[in-house]
């Protein structure tokens, strides 16, 4: 099938205009495009992964090392980050009859490998690896940024619970895409998912012209999300993906890696509070009101206009924050909302400059405080979406991205 997108076109000084098209599968022109040229970009530039895409709240990738060697072969690429979130990326080229039949199995093995690891056995492994085997072995939490640099006690336990609960990012990344293996990913999909996302994600490479390097378009071309109570059994070295019982598949909600862990931190706080929580959400989707879980979650609608307003956000430490329902640009109608929400909530208020927010005496509003009121925040919600569609159909509404 021919690639449904047209391909790009590379405009220099407004004059001159070269169309650029994708590497071709075949030929000697590959002899220096195979699978290690693309295990090299992902290692070199992980930033050509779409991962924000994917598992939004994920964290910044780190590239860790190429071949890593577990007990079933070696992980093409292991990238983690800052968070103690763990990426495993297998490539394929798509012409290759092996990615055909065996991808999405092998990567299974592979990823169930690294479920029976903990955080040293990794860094032992990462040692071993064809990027360090030669250097001193490194701590992997001295391989960030030192923007990003983590607690190295916080980082480790992350790594270690995400290993011991089998939650990571599975990337099958490859040159393109064949029906087959669309098919084998759509079974996984079927299956329900474990603890893992599992993803696919095609990178069209367009050699620029005068040897200027390559134009890379990454592309996700599907991808799965775990459902909480989905099962994984390591038998062998070889892992089956089931599906929940009966009675759970029907109510089983498909969640982000992100989700997931953001009402574990919540419930470390109070168990009985995450269910609240998500009666609460749900509720608002209803109303249109979307739940966005990023480093919180955010509490996000669309202005009819364009405009995306955030209603508050809840940090994974409980804190409650509604300042960034001020950003929107009618400061007379989000400083009504937050008094309404005050007073609703049996909450204080602080006016920081123009930026109000709930508040609680000297700290911030956390969750436990107002988990058993929160559909006293409903009729509020339902009040404010009311004068701020009134407000952009005056015209007043700004269509710019927030």
């Amino acid at each position: 099938m021919a690639h449904a997108a047209g391909s790009p076109i590379w405009i220099r000084n407004d004059k001159n205009a070269s169309t650029l098209e994708l590497t071709p599968r075949g030929g000697s022109e590959l002899d220096a495009f195979d699978e290690k040229w693309l295990q090299n970009i992902v290692q070199n530039h992980p930033e050509v992964l779409p991962i924000g895409q994917i598992e939004p709240g994920f964290g910044r990738p780190v590239s860790v090392c190429c071949e890593l060697p577990v007990d079933a072969g070696s992980v093409d690429n292991l990238l983690l980050t800052s968070e103690g979130n763990i990426i495993l990326v297998e490539v394929k080229l798509w012409r290759n009859s092996e990615a055909r039949r065996e991808v999405v199995a092998q990567t299974l093995d592979y990823a169930a490998c690294l479920f029976k690891m903990d955080y040293s056995a990794v860094e032992a492994a990462v040692g071993r690896s064809d990027t360090w085997r030669d250097k001193s072995p490194p701590q992997l939490h001295q391989l960030f940024p030192a923007a990003d640099a983590p607690d190295p006690t916080t980082f480790i336990d992350a790594i270690n619970t995400n290993l011991r609960a089998g939650r990571i990012l599975i990337l099958v990344v490859g040159d393109g895409i064949r029906t087959e293996t669309e098919r084998l990913a759509s079974l996984l999909q079927s299956h329900a998912g474990a603890r893992f996302t599992f993803a696919m994600i095609e990178l069209g490479v367009y050699p620029m012209p005068d040897g200027l390097g390559h134009l890379i378009f990454p592309h996700t071309l599907l991808q799965t999300n775990l459902v909480e109570r989905g099962v994984i059994v390591i038998d062998d070295k070889r892992v089956t993906v089931l599906p929940p019982p009966t009675a759970d598949r029907a109510q089983g909600r498909r969640t982000t890696i992100t989700e997931a862990q953001f009402y574990e931190a919540i419930a470390a706080l109070d168990k009985n509070v995450p269910d609240k929580l998500k009666v609460f959400v749900e509720k608002l989707q209803d109303r249109g009101v979307r739940a966005e879980f990023q480093a919180s979650l955010n509490l996000k609608w669309d202005i009819p206009s364009g405009r995306t307003i955030n209603l508050g956000y809840i940090q994974k430490n409980g804190a409650v924050w509604t300042d960034a329902s001020n950003w929107f640009g009618a400061k007379e109608i989000s400083h009504t909302y937050n008094e309404e929400l005050a007073a609703a909530l049996a909450v204080g208020l602080r006016k920081s400059s123009d930026n109000w927010t709930i508040w609680a005496a000297e700290r911030s509003v956390r969750i436990t405080d107002i988990a058993d009121r929160l559909d006293a925040w409903l009729p509020v919600i339902d009040r404010f979406l009311q004068k701020v569609s009134d407000w952009a159909a005056a015209g007043s509404g700004d269509t710019s991205v927030s």
